[in-house]
């Protein structure tokens, strides 16, 4: 029988970046899980691109995780300038798409 996913748990960390090692934070994330209590799926993030992005939003390359810049309500925009990678995925030739 399939689970109908009656119930969800979420887990979240927030990340503290800095565009020098040691330096003051100019950047926050968070980092989203979430599962079905019930069976314990982990469900994916749609729509977005694989990597990391300090400006916006991105998944891990399984697309478990969400990755999502923030920054507190009345804060100021992050400073431009942190890197940031992205993945992309690839059909070799010959193969079916």
């Amino acid at each position: 029988m399939t689970c109908e996913h009656p119930e969800f748990r979420a887990q979240v960390g927030v990340g503290r970046l800095s565009q020098v090692e040691g330096g003051p934070i100019t950047h926050y994330t968070a980092e989203i899980a979430i599962k079905c209590v019930a069976c314990g799926e982990p469900f994916q993030f749609l729509g977005l691109p694989m990597g990391s992005n300090a400006y916006g939003a991105a998944t891990s390359v399984d697309a478990l995780e969400l990755r999502a810049a923030i920054k507190p309500q009345n804060g100021p925009e992050p400073p431009p300038g942190l890197p940031g990678f992205s993945v992309k995925v690839t059909t070799p030739p010959g193969a079916m798409q």
